[in-house]
């Protein structure tokens, strides 16, 4: 059990490590319109599928709805990561199969599912946004999906699969103790 405790904590603080950090990125992807220079160092931070070019060429206001429209992913992620996050903390206290435990692990499932799906949608959406705003069709409309990201569809229908799993074995362990 303290082995799973243990990674349980590292698992944590990975967690936290990576929510700041992404929120930190697409804080600086929609604030800075220009490539940050550190000494010696070049970093530019984009939404994915934009330029430098037409990241500096946005009024604050499509900025603000483009930043709008990636929150949402964003928030969905970062309610799964939170549900996530306790989901570890019931496995680090021993609740394993607790019903608690199962439900938020399928709530962390869900939302990464959700998150990732908006995500797909983003790209499009913002660029309905700019075409409206511009009042003219500058941008095309693009749609993809990576392996990665089908990749990262495939992992949460599993965890959810497994959290499904875990509630049905409670529920034959406890019809199974009403029978002794």
């Amino acid at each position: 059990m303290n082995n799973i405790r243990r990674l349980c904590m590292i698992m944590q603080i990975s967690l936290q490590l990576f929510l700041i950090v992404q929120v930190l990125f697409f804080l600086l992807c929609w604030i800075q319109p220009a490539p940050l220079n550190a000494p010696g160092n070049l970093m530019q931070l984009l939404p994915d599928g934009m330029t430098a070019a037409e990241m500096q060429s946005l009024t604050p206001t499509q900025r603000l709805l483009g930043a709008a429209i990636g929150m949402l992913p964003l928030g969905v992620m970062i309610y799964g990561l939170v549900r996530l996050r306790q989901t570890l903390n019931s496995f680090r206290t021993g609740a394993i199969f607790a019903v608690t435990t199962i439900g938020r692990m399928r709530s962390f499932a869900g939302a990464l599912f959700f998150s990732v799906g908006l995500s797909l949608l983003e790209k499009p959406l913002r660029v309905i946004m700019l075409n409206e705003t511009l009042h003219r069709s500058n941008y095309k409309i693009v749609f993809d999906i990576n392996s990665y990201q089908f990749l990262l569809l495939l992992v949460c229908g599993m965890f959810y699969l497994i959290a499904a799993i875990m509630h049905e074995g409670r529920r034959l362990g406890e019809e199974n103790e009403s029978f002794i």
